[in-house]
């Protein structure tokens, strides 16, 4: 693999890397770090960046799916927070993206069922255990 190709091919594992290490600060690092809202909105901004720069559909869906996680879970935290018209710009923002990947049901419901069992995958065991 020469040149271009090679470029192209690192380009995109960059670009895969980069979405997963944003995953694990935003999922991990609150309890540690940052609030949780500043941590979500720096996800979001990373995977938007992402998506803005990459040439490569495959890349691109997959960030996609990514971003429209980070929305849903921006959405259920600002709907805590009592921000709900800001809970609602994300979630909409999420259902655009879903719809955008074909998904049929894209609801809020469906959405927020999703984002949950994908976050429950990243919470640590303990964590786990008290959040039930």
């Amino acid at each position: 693999m020469l040149g271009p190709e090679r470029n192209r091919v690192e380009s995109e594992l960059a670009d895969l890397s980069a979405v997963q290490t944003l995953q694990l600060f935003a999922r991990i690092a609150p309890n540690e770090v940052e609030p949780q809202d500043k941590l979500l909105s720096d996800e979001i901004k990373g995977l938007e960046q992402i998506k803005r720069r990459s040439n490569v559909q495959e890349v691109r869906s997959l960030v996609d799916f990514d971003l429209g996680l980070a929305y849903v879970d921006a959405a259920m935290q600002n709907g805590q927070d009592d921000h709900k018209e800001l809970a609602k710009t994300y979630m909409q923002s999420a259902q655009v993206l879903f719809e955008s990947l074909g998904w049929r049901d894209y609801s809020e419901k469906m959405l927020k069922t999703i984002a949950s069992q994908e976050l429950s995958r990243w919470r640590h065991p303990q964590t786990k255990a008290r959040g039930k």
